[in-house]
């Protein structure tokens, strides 16, 4: 996400994005969820929600 977000700010063609959200517990994505099971925000879920401000 620390990579991704910088390039999508910068590109001209994207006008928005939405980072794919999954439970904390996902096989394959729970690593990058942005809230944890008690519904607050992650790490990654307070990155994101503090980029760009």
């Amino acid at each position: 996400m620390k990579q991704v977000l910088p390039k999508l700010e910068r590109l001209d063609c994207v006008e928005r994005y939405a980072w794919f959200h999954a439970p904390p517990n996902h096989p394959k994505l729970g690593s990058s969820a942005l809230f944890d099971k008690q519904g607050e925000l992650t790490e990654w879920g307070e990155f994101y929600a503090s980029f760009g401000e």
